[in-house]
């Protein structure tokens, strides 16, 4: 099952250098300080942050707990930074997470967070539009959070 609508991209502005936001967004060990659904998880093959290294994530939406394998399907150093979850299920990949850094001036750069669903995954399949939707929207809300958590770690450094 596709999900077409399934995906959506939020952007801010960071007092900060492409090094230093890469940096952050490449390391997903981080991503529990910022996100409000992430909550940790660690590296379990490769070397952290590079091409095809593989790391599992763990997730809290309020009561409901869940872990991830994701494996980094782009990582240009200093431009861009993506990975899939779920990539070796006989089904999967099922959602696609990518971070673009774009330099507008010495000192300061646009991060723009883009989420997308490939396949439904086997927990969302029996959701009706409007839970689909309700989602979403809480994905952009968590999205929102993450990027502004990382402008606060950037600016910071």
């Amino acid at each position: 099952m596709t999900a077409p609508d399934m995906r959506q991209s939020h952007s801010i502005n960071i007092k900060s250098t492409p090094e230093v936001v890469y940096s952050l967004v490449s390391d997903l060990s981080r991503m529990g300080e910022w996100s409000t659904e992430n909550i940790g998880g660690e590296w379990i093959e490769g070397e952290p942050g590079v091409l095809n290294a593989k790391f599992s994530g763990n997730n809290k939406l309020g009561d409901f707990e869940w872990t991830v394998d994701i494996r980094v399907s782009k990582a240009d150093v200093n431009e861009n930074f993506e990975f899939i979850v779920d990539p070796d299920h006989d089904e999967g990949p099922f959602v696609r997470w990518g971070y673009q850094i774009v330099e507008l001036e010495q000192g300061s750069v646009e991060l723009t967070e883009t989420w997308e669903i490939i396949l439904l995954p086997v927990s969302l399949r029996s959701l009706n539009d409007r839970q689909l939707a309700n989602r979403k929207a809480a994905v952009g809300e968590t999205m929102r959070a993450t990027l502004q958590g990382i402008k606060a770690a950037a600016e910071a450094s």
